[in-house]
């Protein structure tokens, strides 16, 4: 699994665009079958593992930002294209 964090930059494709709810992203690449796998290891780090970790009061593997979100959300996609350069930004 490949794994990077993305920040927010002040820049939008559409001027009157609502401003994004978060400031960061983080975006896992995951072989082919291997989501359900992908899925309960960072459940696993991010709720099991933490709360023992901070019970037995060591740094979690997964050490999340105090600013972070508690309601951790994830959605998961599939490709539906290849990856594709654009001819026009260069």
């Amino acid at each position: 699994m490949l794994a990077q964090r993305f920040r927010l930059v002040d820049a939008r494709m559409t001027r009157d665009a609502p401003a994004a709810p978060y400031r960061y992203l983080a975006l896992y690449e995951v072989a082919d079958g291997a989501l359900e796998r992908a899925d309960a290891a960072l459940f696993d780090l991010a709720r099991r593992e933490r709360a023992e970790a901070l019970a037995a009061g060591r740094t979690p593997k997964l050490v999340m930002s105090p600013a972070m979100d508690p309601d951790l959300q994830t959605w998961w996609f599939e490709s539906v294209t290849d990856v594709v350069e654009s001819q026009h930004l260069r």
